[in-house]
């Protein structure tokens, strides 16, 4: 048997060490996120709670203002963003290592851009909505079902993820 040993794109891929790994930093970095992630979490727990108590989804597009489901929309992506955070610093911290396979590293990285991506796209859209709510009096309709704001929300972020992804540009980068 001839067993031919050659470096995979796998392998060459993650020639990035992981940051901090062996120093007392490597805790530190991976506690302090995950505190930083939950405490997060528990935030977008507590502001949909309050958001749904006295107002049913069934009447989100109908009678919530947009600031209410502005609201929302936020505590959604960044609860996705840290929830991706989370599971991939655990990982981490457990493995002591990269995340393996290759795929769920990028998947992370995939979605770690997403939403963040997608959370400052928001807040860029409600700063123009409030900016010329204010200057000019005038309320941006964003559509029935917010369909506009959606699309600029994830789909610019979205195709700039594939893309990102077609070029293996995302995946490990040692953190």
């Amino acid at each position: 048997m001839n067993f031919n040993i050659t470096v995979s794109e796998e392998d060459t891929r993650y020639n990035i060490p992981v940051v901090g790994l062996g120093t007392p930093y490597f805790y530190l970095i991976h506690i302090l996120t995950l505190t930083c992630s939950v405490c997060s979490i528990t935030s977008v727990l507590t502001i949909l709670v309050i958001s749904f108590r006295f107002k049913t989804a069934h009447t989100f597009f109908k009678s919530w203002s947009k600031c209410e489901r502005f609201a929302v929309y936020l505590a959604l992506c960044d609860g996705f963003l840290c929830l991706g955070q989370c599971m991939d610093h655990i990982q981490m911290v457990i493995a002591k290592d990269h995340v393996h396979p290759i795929e769920l590293c990028e998947f992370y990285g995939f979605i770690t851009f997403l939403f963040c991506a997608a959370q400052m796209f928001l807040v860029s859209i409600i700063a123009i909505n409030a900016f010329v709510l204010m200057k000019f009096s005038k309320n941006i309709f964003l559509g029935k079902y917010d369909w506009k704001l959606y699309s600029l929300m994830f789909g610019i972020p979205f195709f700039e993820c594939l893309g990102a992804t077609f070029a293996d540009e995302i995946g490990p980068i040692g953190a």
